[in-house]
């Protein structure tokens, strides 16, 4: 019988996650050489961007699709391979699971973390079942529940890793990018190329994935 392989300690995991985090973050948003400067609490650490001269608090969160995922069917040894069944049930809990997660960060990250620097939540997809939600799928559940990352505490929120080892940034500045006329919008992405990246969601909806405010 194959001996069980010894489960990460919780500094271990962060480690791991803020990496993870990290990676993710600098594909979906060209804001590369970020690297952590502070492990702290409230938030969990602090990073930097030496090419941008920007610092960010980093929140990290880790969601399982329930309480006894980790004993039940994360840590057992798994000898083979098993198929993960789509069951649309589970998949809506997982879901409802990871916004009510989001929403208790933000309501935490209200009551007493410091915000001299913007805040970014890591919402790692740390479930089996997430193979079948692609980004799309929890585009379309954010906007049926009618979340707004610009009424959260949380400058961006980062979904990782989604099928194909994927990522779905939400950023406060979504919402007013499709405000923007398309000749401004032309205009800053010229002149801030160095900075700033647009990206396309779907076909007709935009977001910028650094704050634009410096513009307003």
């Amino acid at each position: 019988m194959k001996k069980r392989v010894n489960w990460p300690s919780k500094q271990e995991r962060e480690n791991w996650e803020i990496e993870q985090f990290i990676r993710h973050y600098e594909r979906a948003t060209s804001n590369i050489g970020l690297r952590v400067y502070l492990k702290s609490e409230r938030p969990d650490y602090g990073l930097v961007s030496d090419i941008l001269d920007k610092k960010y608090g980093v929140e990290l969160t880790s969601v399982y699709q329930y309480d006894r995922s980790v004993p039940d069917n994360h840590i057992p040894l798994q000898n083979d391979f098993k198929d993960i069944p789509y069951v649309s049930d589970d998949v809506e809990r997982y879901l409802l699971r990871v916004l009510d997660a989001i929403q208790i960060k933000d309501k935490k990250a209200r009551s007493g973390y410091s915000t001299e620097y913007p805040l970014l939540l890591s919402v790692y997809i740390n479930e089996y079942l997430a193979i079948h939600i692609d980004s799309e799928q929890w585009s379309e559940f954010f906007l049926a529940n009618n979340f707004r990352v610009e009424d959260s505490a949380f400058q961006a929120i980062l979904l990782w890793p989604l099928p194909g080892d994927h990522e779905l940034i939400l950023c406060q500045s979504s919402v007013y990018i499709q405000r923007m006329p398309m000749s401004k919008l032309a205009q800053l992405t010229t002149s801030l190329l160095s900075r700033y990246v647009l990206a396309c969601v779907g076909e007709r909806r935009f977001r910028l994935l650094e704050s634009i405010y410096s513009y307003r």
